[in-house]
C-alpha cells in the first residue's frame, strides 16, 4: 500500500479500502492480489524483484503448482493427448492434479481415446461425470498393449475377450455429450441396453458408432438407436451375436444414411434381416456379412435389387452362397470394387462370367472349390484384380 500511495497509484485515505490487512497466510495474500489492477500488478511485481532477498531466496522456491492460472494450464495441456494428461501429467503432484480435474479442462476436451490400461471404475466415473457438451469424438476401446496379445496367443485363448471396466456406470454419463459424433465402445463386454439408452436419448448427431463384441448388446439398443440417432452413417455390430432381424429391421427403418454396416460373426442374422436393409438404406456402400451362415443367395438379391451404389461385400463364411447369387450381384451391383466368397459354394463356372461385369480390385475365392487352373482356362482377368487369394492346389503351379 505504502509502494502503491508513493507513485501515486492511489491515496492514502483509499488505500485501507483498495487492499484489506496483508497477512501471511498464502490464501489471504494471493486474494488480496487479485484485486489489483494490471499497472498496479506490474510496478507491484517491479518492486519485489529488486529486493535482495526475494532475489537470493524466493525466486528459486516458487510453486509451480500454481505458477500459472488455470486458463493457461488447459491450454498448455490442450497440446498433449489425454491419456497422457491422465496418465503421467496427472499423477505429477496435488496441484496439477487439480488442474486435470478441473471443469475448464474437461470442458476443453473435444477428443477423448482410451485404448489400454483403464484405472478403477469408480475412479472413471469421477472423470466422466466431467465430461462437456463440447465432446465430439470418444474412444473407449478395451484394446490390448502388445504383451498382453502375446500372452494370450500363446496361451491359444479367444484374442478379442479382452475384460474392459467400462460398464453401464460409467456409460451414462456420454448422456451430457449431445454433439458426440463419432464413438467406439469396442470390447466393452459390461455395456448393456440399459447404460446405451442414455447415449441414443442424447447423441443425436452420432455418426460412427463400434460395439464390436459388445455381447450385452440387443436388439432394443438397435430400436433406440433408429429413434435417437438419425444421422448415423457407419455401425460396427462385430460378435454381437444378441442382435437379430427385429433389431436390423428397426435400425434401417430409422437410420437411413448408413453407408457402412458391419455385422461380422452375428450368427442370428438371416435372409429377413438383410432384406429391410437392402430396401431402406440406398446409400449402402459396404456390407460385411462375415460368418453369418444363415445367410443365402436370397440376401444377394436383395442387395441386387435395391443397392446399386454398393462398393464393398463381404460374404466370407457363409456356405449357402453359390454361383446364383454371384450373378445377381453382378447384374445389380456394377459398382463393386471388392467381393468375398471365402469358403462359399461359388465355382469356376459362376465366378467367371460374373467378374466380366465388375471391375474388381479384390477377390477372395480362398476354401472355395476354384482353382487357378480352372479359371486360367476360362481367361479370367487375374491383370486386373489388385488383390487375389485363391488357395493354391495341385496344377496350379503350371498355371503361373
Amino acid at each position: 500500500q505504502r509502494l502503491l500511495s508513493s507513485k501515486g497509484k492511489h491515496s492514502p485515505s483509499s488505500s485501507s479500502e483498495f487492499l484489506p490487512v496483508i497477512s501471511y497466510d498464502s490464501n489471504s495474500l494471493r486474494r488480496t492480489i487479485r484485486q489489483l489492477d494490471g499497472d498496479s500488478l506490474t510496478l507491484l511485481h517491479n518492486h519485489l524483484t529488486k529486493i535482495p532477498r526475494i532475489q537470493e531466496n524466493c525466486i528459486s522456491n516458487i510453486d509451480p503448482d500454481n505458477f500459472l492460472p488455470v486458463d493457461l494450464w488447459v491450454r498448455v495441456l490442450s497440446f498433449l493427448d489425454f491419456k497422457s494428461v491422465w496418465g503421467t501429467v496427472s499423477r505429477v503432484s496435488r496441484g496439477w492434479f487439480q488442474v486435470t480435474c478441473s471443469k475448464k479442462y474437461w470442458g476443453s476436451l473435444t477428443n477423448i481415446k482410451l485404448s489400454h490400461g483403464f484405472p478403477a471404475i469408480r475412479e472413471l466415473s469421477t472423470f466422466f461425470m466431467r465430461l462437456s457438451d463440447g465432446l465430439t469424438h470418444a474412444d473407449f476401446s478395451a484394446e490390448m498393449s502388445s504383451r498382453s496379445a502375446r500372452s494370450l496367443i500363446a496361451n491359444d485363448e479367444w484374442i478379442t475377450q479382452v475384460h474392459s471396466k467400462i460398464s453401464d456406470h460409467v456409460v451414462r454419463h456420454l448422456g451430457a455429450c449431445p454433439r458426440l459424433q463419432t464413438l467406439d465402445l469396442s470390447k466393452c463386454e459390461r455395456i448393456s441396453d440399459n447404460g446405451f439408452l442414455y447415449i441414443a436419448g442424447s447423441c443425436h448427431q452420432l455418426r460412427l458408432l463400434d460395439l464390436t463384441d459388445c455381447t450385452g448388446i440387443t436388439d432394443r439398443s438397435l430400436n433406440q438407436l433408429a429413434f435417437g440417432c438419425p444421422e448415423l452413417d457407419t455401425i460396427i455390430l462385430k460378435g454381437c451375436y444378441n442382435v437379430t432381424d427385429l433389431g436390423l429391421r428397426a435400425l434401417s427403418t430409422g437410420c437411413r444414411k448408413l453407408e457402412t454396416v458391419i455385422l461380422r460373426r452375428c450368427r442370428n442374422i438371416t435372409d429377413n434381416g438383410v432384406a429391410p436393409l437392402a430396401k431402406c438404406l440406398s446409400k449402402l456402400r459396404s456390407l460385411d456379412l462375415y460368418s453369418c451362415y444363415r445367410i443365402s443367395d436370397v440376401s444377394c438379391k436383395s442387395l441386387a435389387e435395391n443397392c446399386s451404389l454398393l462398393e464393398r461385400l463381404v460374404l466370407g463364411g457363409c456356405r449357402q452362397i453359390t454361383d446364383r447369387g454371384v450373378r445377381l450381384l453382378s447384374k445389380g451391383c456394377r459398382k463393386l470394387k471388392k467381393l468375398d466368397l471365402f469358403e462359399t459354394k461359388v465355382t469356376a463356372d459362376g465366378i467367371v462370367p460374373a467378374t466380366r461385369n465388375l471391375a474388381l480390385d479384390s477377390l477372395n475365392l480362398f476354401g472355395t472349390s476354384v482353382t487357378k487352373q480352372a479359371l486360367s482356362q476360362m481367361n479370367f482377368p487375374f491383370e486386373s484384380v489388385k488383390e487375389f487369394f485363391i488357395e493354391m492346389k495341385r496344377g496350379d503351379e503350371a498355371t503361373g
